[in-house]
This record gives C-alpha cells, sequence and structure tokens, in this order.
C-alpha cells in the first residue's frame, strides 16, 4: 500500500550500559534501533500518518532486529534492500551523569548501506503515490556509492513530482566540509525543504551562503534565491537547534534569534498543516 511519506537512510544497532554505567564499568547492554531517518518515519507513523523506510540490512539477527522494530512502529519496509553481505552498524551510548556528558561511540564502518549502488532500490516502485520523501546529509557521507543513490533517489521524486525534505545534518566524522559542499550543494536543485542550523548550512555552502547574499530575503519563511550556486526558485528552511547552551545568557540570545527560523518540518507545505 503506498505511504504518504518515504525516508532513506542508515539505521543501525544501539547498545546502552545501563543506570548511566561507562562502557568499561557494565556487565550488561540494553539493545534498541534507531537512525535519523527510521526515527522520522516512527514519528510521523505516530502521528497518524503513513511512512515508510527504506535502506539495506544484513539478512542476519541484527538486521531482522532493526527491520522489525520499523514494522512494530507501524513503518514499512517493503523496499529495505536485503544482503547477505556486509555488515549492520552498531554504536554504542554511555548516557551522562552530571557534570559527565553522555558519549558515543560509532562502529559502522563498512555498512550494508554504505555499500548500497544506484539500481538497487526500484525508486519509482517505491515513490507510487508517495507525497513526500525525506533524507538527511548522513546518508551521503556514508560512501561516495551512498552518495550517488541519494541523487538517483531525490531524481526520482522530482520525475514522481513527490516533495522533498533534507535534513544537512553535517558529520565531520563521516566527511569533509568539502565533500559536504560539493554533494549537498548539488543535491539543493532537488529540494523543497532544507532543515538545518545556521552553522551547519555555513560550513557546507561556504562563508559566501550569507555573507554575499546567496540567500538575501526572507519572505514568509522562503528564500528567494538571487544568485546562488544551488538553484534559482525558492526553498523553505526550517532551522534545527543543533545542542545545548553553554550559559542561560547564550541560551536566551540561542532561543531568540532561532525563533526567527521555522523549527519544524510539520510547517512544511503540502503533506502537514501549519499551525494557526
Amino acid at each position: 500500500m503506498p505511504c504518504e511519506v518515504i525516508t532513506f537512510g542508515e539505521a543501525m544497532i544501539r547498545l546502552s550500559p545501563p543506570n548511566f554505567q561507562r562502557l568499561e564499568q557494565t556487565s550488561s547492554l540494553d539493545l534498541q534501533a534507531g537512525g535519523a531517518e527510521l526515527n522520522t518515519a516512527v514519528a510521523l507513523a505516530r502521528l497518524g500518518r503513513s511512512a515508510a523506510w527504506i535502506s539495506r540490512l544484513t539478512r542476519n539477527p541484527l538486521g531482522r532486529i532493526i527491520a522489525s522494530r520499523a514494522q512494530e512502529a507501524g513503518v514499512g519496509t517493503e523496499h529495505v534492500v536485503w544482503t547477505n553481505d556486509d555488515r549492520v552498524g552498531v554504536y554504542f551510548l554511555e548516557f551522562g551523569a552530571a557534570p559527565r556528558a553522555s558519549s558515543v561511540l560509532y562502529d559502522r564502518k563498512s555498512s550494508a548501506i554504505s555499500q548500497i549502488r544506484p539500481g538497487m532500490v526500484n525508486w519509482k516502485a517505491a515513490l507510487a503515490g508517495a507525497k513526500w520523501f525525506h533524507v538527511t546529509g548522513i546518508t551521503p557521507a556514508l560512501s561516495e556509492s551512498a552518495a550517488e543513490t541519494t541523487r538517483e533517489a531525490l531524481q526520482a521524486a522530482r520525475q514522481e513530482r513527490v516533495q522533498v525534505s533534507i535534513d544537512l545534518n553535517y558529520r565531520s566524522k563521516l566527511w569533509s566540509e568539502a565533500d559536504a559542499g560539493r554533494w549537498m550543494s548539488q543535491f539543493m536543485q532537488w529540494c523543497d525543504v532544507l532543515i538545518t542550523t545556521e552553522e551547519d548550512a555555513e560550513r557546507v555552502f561556504g562563508h559566501l551562503f550569507f555573507h554575499q547574499r546567496i540567500l538575501p530575503e526572507r519572505n514568509g519563511g522562503d528564500f528567494q534565491f538571487k544568485s546562488s550556486p544551488l538553484r534559482s526558485g525558492r526553498i523553505r528552511w526550517c532551522g534545527r537547534i543543533s545542542g545545548p547552551p553553554s550559559s542561560a545568557g547564550e541560551m536566551k540570545s540561542s532561543i531568540r534569534e532561532r525563533m526567527k527560523w521555522r523549527l519544524s518540518i510539520a510547517w512544511a507545505p503540502g503533506i502537514l498543516s501549519r499551525p494557526a
């Protein structure tokens, strides 16, 4: 059955010590499954929207755990690509206890999704009847072939007249600013909604993004492109708050500034209605 929203990206197994323990202290680990794009699909399903998630998983117990958790949340997995090769990514999360911050240790190299290639997903079938396609900057950062597949998906979404949202979500541990800028600038020609922070946008698209007025006008939440390497036309900007402020003064300034930006993809036109 067609779904309103299709998301595409990696999901991993998360292992966490209980009771705020450190990894070297614990004798057991809690197991969860998740990833940015899968989490988005789950959230939409809980809001009553039909959503499906596309990825590439290894046909083993870890891959089946991820698919089962998605299905339990009401997310479609019909177009997940299964493989007997490669592996499922894993990460270890230590929950912080003041004054110690939470920390994450990733073990995702050569995961199944990083080995995805154009042609593996039947995008025409996957996007049939959909209204919205969502992806983040994490997916193309995993490998060159994952970036090429992301481009293939965006082109297919445009061809099928499906609106597209991209969460920039720059991860410096996955790729350089130059590589991110090269790919994400190209992706903007197929993007209807860009979700990001000002900091990530400046890192990925460069200082010209702001300081030479590439996006000079705020007009009801839309930016007018006048002189841009991205594309001409309109793109809706949705702000993301990237992390906790370091002080009360910074928090007030941060909230005041970021309230100028749209903070929720639920305000995007098309599927979901904007709050009154």
